[in-house]
């Protein structure tokens, strides 16, 4: 269901990317966000484009036919994910972890069957592929980027939870709410595995069934 989904969404972003380069030629733009793209595409499908020449506009609407088609899929699994989502207790508990939605949670519960083969959540960031390469030698500590060794799908949707996490301290700080993030800071600009640190560790706790607290994820590293 994941990879579906995860097909799903990279075959809409073509389209738009398509029809947004199509429109382009004809003086048209269509602003940043899926949900604007996909209010033009209704426009096209629906014939409601007289600005361009009727070829393009028939091109431009067959595009636009198949977007829409995706669109009703991409929601029709993603509603039967939310029924499955419910229904599990580990996913649900994953879900209350900050950064962790109904889509990493689901992924997380089906794909790790069992939690307990990691002792620690540096190992379970070491099985995603998280934790930096070593380049030491001679007693000096040099360590690398992440090794990007394990599933590159569920590394990618805690790495765009965690870097929720980090848009949001930053809005925080200029708001003037909270203080000390500025490692939040640092590791969006490359240190992505420090970053990720509190929540994988409290991902691993959590699928060992031991009961989920925000205090474990602050506990985990800075970011709050």
């Amino acid at each position: 269901m994941h990879r579906t989904r995860d097909l799903f969404v990279k075959q809409r972003t073509q389209l738009v990317n398509m029809i947004r380069s199509l429109l382009a030629e004809f003086g048209i733009e269509i602003r940043q966000g899926i949900g604007q793209a996909l209010m033009v595409a209704k426009r096209a499908a629906a014939d409601d484009m007289p600005d361009i020449p009727p070829l393009a506009a028939k091109v431009i609407a067959g595009l636009a036919g198949q977007v829409l088609d995706l669109q009703a899929r991409l929601r029709e699994i993603e509603r039967e994910m939310l029924v499955w989502h419910r229904s599990n207790d580990v996913a649900r508990r994953l879900a209350t972890i900050p950064g962790v939605g109904v889509v990493c949670a689901t992924a997380l519960a089906a794909s790790v069957t069992d939690p307990h083969q990691f002792r620690s959540g540096r190992q379970f960031a070491a099985w995603l592929g998280l934790t930096p390469l070593q380049h030491s030698s001679g007693g000096k500590e040099r360590l690398g980027r992440i090794s990007k060794m394990g599933d590159k799908y569920l590394r990618r949707l805690l790495i765009v939870g965690m870097t929720s996490l980090v848009r949001r301290a930053k809005w925080d700080l200029v708001r003037g709410y909270h203080q000390g993030q500025r490692s939040c800071a640092t590791a969006s600009k490359g240190r992505t595995q420090d970053c990720t640190r509190p929540l994988r560790q409290t991902v691993k706790s959590t699928l060992a069934k031991r009961a989920p607290s925000t205090q474990d994820f602050h506990k985990g590293g800075r970011v709050h």
